[in-house]
């Protein structure tokens, strides 16, 4: 039976995403094995970790915060009597950050194959090494990670300058509106800059700051709302500016809370850390330690 264009798109998508629900469901069975019906188990984790909790939880209500600002707008639409949206500033939200998406990819790739490893040296020499030794690791740390953020950054902009050309230049002609197009510029510098402060916060993890972690996420959040909540009034070109002006302070904070972490390592890694020898463990033996969350300000 024939179908118009529309609903040929919707049954593609619903086909779509039955099938990865499939498959993910098949290829977590196989993994585990076992059925444990104790489903509650995992809710006093979210009181050992609230502060894990409401970092990530403030980041993600930042980076649409901005978006539901836009859905009370006088320019909105009201969608088949049911939800609300604004079809140019949505539209350009998701181009920016589809723009800049690749900038996590590129993010992880260097964590994992670099920074890990840094760090993980300089943790053994904590435990294991002499105070040279230690001092090495500590400068090789933060030289690796200063060398990761220019990396990522100077990669990221190469990718959104060629997208962001190709969309100034062609995007009318492939669909989209002008209004879009006007609002795109300043929200794909704020979603490159959110990418990057995602960065910053996933360094805090590793030095379990995670007072720092959430006062970033709360920064982001609280300036993304109240500036676009004004911006909403301004001109079109300039309705993002208000998750920029988010992006931008909790970036600037996350930056800095990571140099005074440098400057304070020592006292991070000597007065919070537990180091236990459990040399009965194993027949080699191996030194086990924990870290404790800094609270100090920054």
């Amino acid at each position: 039976m024939d179908q118009d264009a529309v609903h040929s798109i919707i049954y593609g998508l619903s086909l779509g995403f039955f099938l990865i629900a499939v498959l993910d469901f098949s290829y977590i069975k196989r993994y585990f094995r076992s059925v444990s019906r104790a489903y509650g188990e995992c809710l006093p984790y979210l009181g050992i970790f609230k502060k894990l909790l409401a970092a990530n939880l403030f980041y993600i209500l930042g980076l649409y915060v901005h978006n539901f600002v836009f859905w009370t707008a006088p320019s909105r639409l009201f969608v088949a009597s049911t939800f609300y949206s604004h079809q140019a500033y949505d539209m350009a939200s998701c181009l920016a950050m589809f723009t800049n998406i690749s900038v996590m990819i590129s993010f992880m790739v260097v964590v994992e194959t670099r920074f890990h490893n840094a760090y993980k040296e300089y943790m053994e020499g904590v435990i294991g090494g002499t105070y040279k030794m230690i001092v090495k690791a500590r400068k090789k740390l933060f030289r690796t990670l200063s060398q990761q953020i220019i990396q990522v950054f100077g990669t990221q902009m190469a990718i959104t300058s060629v997208i962001f050309l190709f969309l100034i230049l062609f995007g009318t002609k492939i669909g989209f509106d002008s209004v879009t197009m006007a609002i795109y510029p300043v929200l794909v510098v704020a979603f490159l800059g959110i990418f990057m402060m995602y960065g910053n916060i996933i360094y805090l993890y590793y030095f379990a700051d995670m007072t720092g972690a959430v006062i970033t996420g709360a920064l982001f959040f609280a300036v993304t709302l109240a500036a676009s909540l004004l911006s909403s009034t301004w001109s079109v070109p300039f309705w993002g500016a208000g998750v920029f002006l988010g992006m931008l302070a909790g970036w600037t904070y996350s930056f800095f809370r990571i140099r005074w972490i440098e400057r304070n390592l020592d006292t991070f890694i000597f007065c919070d850390y537990k180091v236990i020898d459990t040399m009965k463990s194993s027949s080699k033996g191996k030194i086990i330690y924990r870290k404790k969350e800094n609270n100090a300000a920054g």
